[in-house]
């Protein structure tokens, strides 16, 4: 089933992580996919990067461009 859905993430504020700094390669962030699950950018030679479901609601509801005491300091 197809639902021609279409969310725009801005990941801004987390490309200086481990978890989603590779995501400045341009190919690798345009390559990315679903199978239904996760959240997939995938390239040849570089390491997968999945977004499941715990990472999807984090990045739909939780402000990371600002401290707080729940997650300290950004940087």
């Amino acid at each position: 089933m197809e639902t021609d859905t279409h969310i725009v993430f801005d990941f801004t504020s987390r490309l200086g992580t481990m978890r989603f700094g590779a995501l400045v390669d341009d190919d690798l962030f345009n390559s990315v996919r679903t199978d239904c699950n996760f959240i997939l950018f995938v390239k040849p030679g570089a390491a997968e990067i999945r977004i499941g479901p715990a990472d999807f609601a984090d990045l739909m509801l939780v402000d990371r461009t600002m401290d707080g005491p729940d997650y300290g300091p950004i940087f």
